[in-house]
């Protein structure tokens, strides 16, 4: 059992939020992402990092927060989600803080709910539950369609 844990802080307006460092690759500056036909309403679309193609995940539109365009001073926070990198559109990433053992808000699964951070809780985002059964399906027929007509070419970071 680990005495502390590390989580990557970043904004979408004023709102904050949290994911376990482990899951997170690296952030990059925000590019043109590519629509991608027939993935969830939360997935913008997808972007060549590096020769990989990378969806683009909308926290935004998952979260309530109102939808805006994306900026060129924006973040992608690249992070692993079910077996592939996903792209997060961030406003701003914050940094990491340490969550000492047991000053965790813990939630009804015994996962990590809220960093308890002295300005008040941040929710922990949990990437694995971002989408759905039935939208991960979607996603990954579009990517697998994608690649089986090698079209989609999208902008590289």
């Amino acid at each position: 059992m680990r005495d502390s844990e590390h989580y990557l802080l970043f904004r979408l307006d004023s709102h904050r939020f949290a994911i376990e460092v482990g899951a997170t690759e690296r952030i990059i500056h925000a590019v043109e992402v590519t629509p991608l036909e027939g993935v969830p309403e939360v997935v913008l679309g997808i972007i060549n990092v590096h020769g990989s193609i990378v969806p683009v995940y909308d926290l935004r539109r998952r979260f309530g927060i109102p939808a805006r365009e994306i900026d060129i001073t924006d973040q992608f926070l690249l992070a692993r989600a079910n077996q592939r990198t996903v792209a997060l559109v961030t406003d701003a990433v914050l940094g990491v803080v340490q969550c000492p053992e047991g000053e965790d808000q813990a939630g009804r699964s015994g996962n990590r709910s809220a960093l308890p951070l002295e300005d008040g809780p941040v929710p922990i985002h949990q990437l694995e539950q971002f989408l759905s059964a039935d939208e991960e399906a979607r996603l990954s027929a579009a990517l697998a369609a994608m690649s089986a007509t090698g079209t989609g070419a999208a902008a590289r970071s």
